[in-house]
Order: structure tokens, then sequence, then C-alpha cells
């Protein structure tokens, strides 16, 4: 697999997001979406962003092991740096890998009947409000162990995971109807680690450039091999 670390001025990305949409420039997962979008097009579906001053780096696995050329002249314009990092993974390799994610989880029944009438409307809660867990860290865990277990993903967990933050953060998210073109609201997130076997090479790397989770267009449901993130963030 093949992971991808762009780096630019933050000031020049959220330039080129507000040329994009001066409505949702001021959020920073707007903001690297639109940069990654820009340049990967289809080829990055989830990263992380980090920011040091000016500094902005986005981090996500591509896809295939080919080298992804900018796929317009506008990029130019970012005056961006990209390197991709090459990382190898064979099966029975246990591996930590770094976690950021959003853990929501849609509940409630059909949204509209056969009438068009709204019978049972579907709503967003945070994973850790569907059971009785001791706790946010215990419900992700279990959240996450979950995903880890489906077979789909090529792995399987070898560890419970170690959370550094679990707190909600605010977000900038646009309405399709009303007035006011955007709206502020709080969702869960975490960011930790989880220690896993890999037991098939081709669904895991399937599995890893999917993503978990809502909002991975916005800088979360990333799952990067810790070893290549610290080679990259050092």
């Amino acid at each position: 697999m093949l992971i991808a670390d762009l780096t630019l001025p933050a000031s020049r990305a959220r330039w080129f997001a507000e040329k994009s949409d001066p409505t949702t420039a001021s959020d920073r997962g707007y903001v690297a979406r639109t940069v990654a979008m820009e340049t990967f097009k289809e080829n990055m579906r989830t990263f992380r962003v980090y920011e040091n001053g000016d500094k902005m780096k986005i981090v996500g696995l591509v896809r295939g092991n080919e080298i992804v050329r900018p796929r317009s002249v506008a990029v130019d314009s970012l005056k961006h740096n990209i390197e991709f990092i090459p990382f190898e993974v064979n099966e029975g390799d246990e591996i930590w890998l770094e976690v950021l994610a959003c853990p929501l989880k849609s509940v409630g029944g059909r949204r509209n009947d056969k009438d068009g009438a709204n019978e049972k409307r579907r709503r967003t809660i945070d994973v850790a409000e569907s059971r009785n867990y001791n706790g946010r860290p215990a419900a992700y865990n279990a959240w996450l162990q979950h995903l880890l277990k489906d077979p789909d993903s090529g792995c399987l967990p070898m560890s419970v995971a170690r959370f550094r933050h679990v707190e909600p953060f605010q977000v900038l998210r646009k309405r399709h109807k009303g007035p006011v073109p955007t709206h502020s609201f709080k969702a869960p997130m975490f960011d930790g680690s989880i220690k896993v076997k890999v037991l098939d090479v081709a669904k895991f790397e399937a599995f890893l450039f999917r993503g978990i989770g809502r909002m991975r267009a916005f800088g979360f449901g990333a799952m990067i091999p810790k070893e290549a993130l610290n080679e990259i963030l050092q």
C-alpha cells in the first residue's frame, strides 16, 4: 500500500477552499476535503489532518501501489509537496493502527412509507447512546472491535483500543434547505490506537482504504499504520 503525505501552507489551503465555497472555508474538515479531492480525486477516501503554525499536513492511504499524479493544474496554486511512503503488510503480521473516527450510527425506522409520509424518521446518534456502556471509551472500543472482527476487514483485533482523546468536537456542515447555508453542531470523536493481526492482505488494504465511521470525507475514519505515521510526523 502507499501512504500519501501532502504538505502545504495552511493559509494557502484555506484560500483555496474559500475560492471553492466561502461558506465552509472556516471548517478545517472542509478545507482538507477540498484540497484532498482536488489533488487525489477518488484515489484517497480517508485522511488525517495535522496543523502546526502555518503548516498543514494531510496524510492518507491511496488506492493501489501506483503513485497518483495531481488531477488538475489547479493544485499548482497550492504550493504543496507530496511524498508517497510505501508500507508493506503480509499475512500474519501484527501491527498497530492509529485511528481517528467519528462513531455515529443511524437508528429508527424507514424514512418514508409507500405513500411518501414520514413514518419513522431515522436519526443519527453517538454509538455510546445505543447501549448501556460504562462510559464512552468502553462503547467506542466495543464499536471498533466489532468493525475489526468483520470478515471483510481482513484482520482481527489483538488488543483493546488505547484512547488519547474521547470527546465531542464542533463541526460546520452545509444545510440542504433553509435560509442559512450552514449549521454547527457537536459530534462524537475518538483518537487512539489498536493492535491488529492481518489475515488477508487484499481485504485488509481495502478496509483501510475505505475507513470507518462517519465524516470520512472530512478527516475522520482513517486507520493508518502507526509505524508509517511516526515516520511521516517525525
